[in-house]
């Protein structure tokens, strides 16, 4: 194997002693939704939205589309995310507090409900 090469892959190697500014983390949470088939927006909607969010990287479906009264809907996500990145340092705690209020803002969502206490590392 060449210098060059050997270099690259030592600069790809994930470094597992993160200071907790610098992890991966995940949460779960519910939500409760309407749907306005005029608007045609759905489930994939609301979550390509809170996809958008700064420092959320992925975004799952646990539990999908759960008729809870007419019109309404609840659905169980799994949100992944960045507690900073270059140029801003929060602890996950914050990061996590700050996403949960954008996620309330997001059109069509009624409510946030069952929001896991904690969080979990994921690397």
């Amino acid at each position: 194997m060449s210098k060059d090469v050997k270099r690259w892959k030592s600069y790809l190697k994930e470094d597992r002693s993160r200071s907790r500014t610098r992890g991966l983390y995940k949460f779960l949470c519910m939500i409760e939704y309407d749907v306005d088939p005029r608007a045609g927006r759905g489930l994939n909607d609301i979550v390509t939205d809170i996809r958008a969010c700064p420092n959320v990287t992925i975004v799952d479906i646990v539990i999908g589309n759960k008729n809870i009264s007419p019109k309404r809907y609840a659905a169980g996500l799994r949100v992944k995310f960045v507690s900073s990145y270059p140029g801003q340092v929060l602890q996950p705690e914050q990061t996590k507090a700050t996403i949960l209020t954008m996620i309330k803002k997001v059109r069509n969502v009624a409510r946030l409900t069952r929001v896991s206490m904690g969080f979990e590392r994921v690397e």
